[in-house]
């Protein structure tokens, strides 16, 4: 809900051993991650928008 804080986020976050250490794709995941987590705890999971996170990290909200 919106207001109240995240807990156990710790399972959003990618597993170092399926992912590539570094570079612009890393460093853009761990953006999202964190945009995410700020959005869901300002407007709660029904309001969550795609483009409200991409918003804030910078990137475009176009997906394959």
């Amino acid at each position: 809900m919106a207001g109240e804080p995240l807990q156990d986020v710790q399972h959003l976050h990618a597993d170092a051993a399926t992912v590539r250490p570094g570079g612009r794709t890393a460093r853009v995941r761990e953006a999202v991650i964190d945009a995410t987590i700020a959005e869901l705890s300002e407007v709660g999971y029904a309001a969550l928008r795609v483009d409200a996170v991409a918003e804030r990290v910078g990137v475009s909200s176009l997906r394959r």
